[in-house]
This record gives structure tokens, C-alpha cells and sequence, in this order.
């Protein structure tokens, strides 16, 4: 008799516990928001409106409810778990209690910074080429352009002024992932509504057949009417004038050589750091213009698109064969290569940059362009 009282008693305990899992059955989901702030919610089942919930985020904290939000302050992965509990008793007379657990990975931030570059654009007066030098994944952009116009949205940007300002330009960059970011920076541009310039140059060694051992060519490519021309060439030497100055250094090494151009009222800048290292020889800078070098004869070479991403073009002719080759702004050489007219040229490797670009003919006639890498 006592045999058959405690079957039955186990039997009864082993349909109250089957019968409590049925009553209620804990479990949620979440979403992780750009800020690293977790929403829970509750997907549990439960058979009466008496039950509780309770949360363990993981990182010593806890919470209520049927949904419920935790902010992470360090990245990780954390185990959660609900805990569902009925008070109310069961037709075999007990409460339902069950727990779901689960991990929540929190990703680390993502850095980014905002940055930019700005030149004039000669097309029309009190009008700029903006472009973003920002780091960072998944990038959104913003241009205030503080003038009264409407912001712009893209990477790069040209925008002209209604005055020649100065006017207070910002750019925000946000970056979408998990735990995103955003940054912002600004400058203060000036424009000139009768008379825009811009320095700008780059430095090569001369391997032209003939050419004199530990010469470089300068190819000035600045813009604007009127100009006068300053040059510093960072070995304490007297400053340089004239738009096509040459200038011997006594040793090779590092040495940042500057630009400044002045003209009706517009003043602009700009420098490279120049590595010469052919030797221990004197050696020397013969600064040329673009059109000083043999243009090329067959057709006039230009390029596309530009800004660029991955790929560049050159517009010429499709049955010539041009040599193709691709410096930094501090003379630097980084691509080499041939290309026909309107074939792709791959410059996926290239980071974002300004770059100039020397085209080449059969007959040896060149001439350079310049193009931003996006």
C-alpha cells in the first residue's frame, strides 16, 4: 500500500512540473542601438495575469518589466536571462517559474574624424572645391555652409558663395554601426570675387635619358591672374621668387619646400615635403609649367571622373597607347602603368588623396593633370 502512495505522489509531482513548464515558458529578444543602449522585450507565455519579470543584464545590473533597456559602458559579451514567475497557483497548486538566458555581444566603438581640405575653383568668383579628408567606416556627410543656402550631403563638394564671405564652414561626420560615432570640425574661407588663386606643385626626380644625375623636375601647377611667387625651400637658404625658380641643395635629406602666391588681394599656400635621396651629391630643383613640357602630340589627354574611386580614366584616343604614371603631392611615384584611351586604370589601392597624374605619348610628349582620389 505505502508502495502504490508514493508512485502516486511522484506521479503527481512529475505532472506538476510538466504542468508548471506549460503554464509559462520564458524567453526575449532585444535591439542594440547605434549609442550601445540595449531594449529587452519579453516573449514569454505565461497562462494568468499575475506573473512577474525580472532581468539580469550581466554587468551587475537588473531590471523589470515586459520590456526594459540597459546601457553597456564598455564593449563585451554579457549574459542576460529573464526570469518568468506566476504567482498565482496552478490547478495541481503551485506557482510557475521558469528562466531564459542568453548572450548580448557589445561591439566597441567605432572611431571617426572629421576633416577637410578646401581649394579654389577658377570656374566662377567666390566658388570652392571642398573635400572631405575624414576617417572612418560607413561615413555620412554634412556641409554647412553657413551662407544661407540649403546644406550639402556628399563626400566632396563645390559651392559657390553669393559674397567673397568669410564665411564659416562645418563638417559633421556620423558613422551608422553599432556604437557609431560622430565628429564635426570647421574653417574660416575667404573668397574673392574678382581675382582667385591657388599655389600648388609637385616634385620629381628627372629619369629622362641624358638628364643630369640628382635633378628633379617642380612642375608649378598654381592658378590666378597676376601672381607673385614666393618659394622657401627649408634648407635656411634665401627665399625664391618667379613662378619657374631651379634650386640646388647641398646634401640629400627631408626638406619642406613652400609655396606662397600673393595677387589682387588673394593670398594662398602650400608646402610638400620633398625626400631626396639620390645620393650625398649636390642636387637640384628645376621647377617647370605643365605646358613648359612637350604636350602630347596625338591628342590632348584628360582624365575621368574626377573625383575618382576606383578607377581612372583618360580621355584620348582609343588607339594610342599612353605611359601612365601616378605621383603624391610630394613627388612620390606609386603607380606605373599603360593604358589606351578610355581604358580603366585601377587605383583601388590608392588612399584618399590629391594625386597628379604624367601622361606620356610614343613619342615621349607629356603632360600632367591633376585628380582627387575619393
Amino acid at each position: 500500500m505505502k508502495t502504490r502512495i508514493l508512485l502516486f505522489a511522484m506521479f503527481v509531482m512529475a505532472a506538476f512540473n510538466s504542468n508548471a513548464q506549460m503554464l509559462c515558458n520564458a524567453a526575449f529578444s532585444y535591439t542594440v542601438s547605434p549609442s550601445g543602449v540595449v531594449t529587452f522585450y519579453s516573449n514569454s507565455t505565461t497562462i494568468n495575469n499575475t506573473q512577474s519579470f525580472t532581468w539580469s543584464f550581466g554587468n551587475g545590473t537588473s531590471g523589470y518589466g515586459t520590456q526594459t533597456t540597459c546601457a553597456y559602458n564598455a564593449p563585451g559579451v554579457y549574459t542576460v536571462c529573464l526570469t518568468v514567475q506566476d504567482s498565482s497557483t496552478s490547478t495541481l497548486g503551485g506557482p510557475c517559474i521558469d528562466t531564459s538566458c542568453n548572450t548580448v555581444t557589445i561591439a566597441g566603438t567605432t572611431p571617426c574624424s572629421a576633416s577637410f581640405t578646401y581649394a579654389v575653383n577658377t570656374s566662377a568668383a567666390n566658388t570652392f572645391d571642398f573635400t572631405s579628408t575624414s576617417t572612418g567606416s560607413n561615413l555620412s556627410y554634412l556641409w554647412y555652409w553657413n551662407d544661407g543656402t540649403p546644406y550639402g550631403t556628399t563626400q566632396n563638394a563645390t559651392h559657390t558663395f553669393p559674397t567673397a564671405g568669410p564665411y564659416v564652414v562645418s563638417l559633421s561626420v556620423t558613422s551608422p554601426n553599432p556604437n557609431g560615432c560622430s565628429d564635426s570640425t570647421w574653417q574660416t574661407v575667404t573668397g574673392s570675387s574678382s581675382n582667385p588663386c591657388n599655389a600648388s606643385f609637385f616634385v620629381y626626380p628627372d629619369t629622362a635619358s641624358g638628364a643630369a644625375p640628382h635633378t628633379y623636375i617642380g612642375i608649378n601647377t598654381s592658378t590666378g591672374a597676376g601672381l607673385s611667387y614666393t618659394w622657401i625651400w627649408g634648407d635656411g637658404s634665401a627665399n625664391g621668387s618667379g613662378a619657374y625658380p631651379s634650386h640646388t641643395y647641398a646634401a640629400a635629406g627631408n626638406y619642406t619646400i613652400c609655396l606662397v602666391v600673393m595677387g589682387n588681394g588673394c593670398v594662398d599656400s602650400f608646402c610638400v615635403n620633398a625626400t631626396i635621396n639620390k645620393g650625398t651629391a649636390m642636387y637640384t630643383v628645376n621647377f617647370q609649367a605643365p605646358s613648359g613640357l612637350n604636350t602630347v602630340s596625338k591628342t590632348q589627354a584628360t582624365l575621368y571622373p574626377n573625383p575618382a574611386d576606383d578607377k581612372l580614366f583618360i580621355i584620348g584616343d582609343s588607339k594610342t597607347t599612353y605611359q601612365v604614371e601616378i605621383f603624391n603631392m610630394n613627388g612620390a611615384k606609386l603607380l606605373s602603368t599603360t593604358a589606351k584611351g578610355n581604358q580603366a586604370i585601377d587605383i583601388n589601392t590608392l588612399p584618399v588623396n590629391l594625386y597628379m597624374v604624367k601622361i606620356s605619348d610614343a613619342e615621349g610628349k607629356s603632360q600632367f593633370a591633376k585628380f582627387m582620389k575619393q
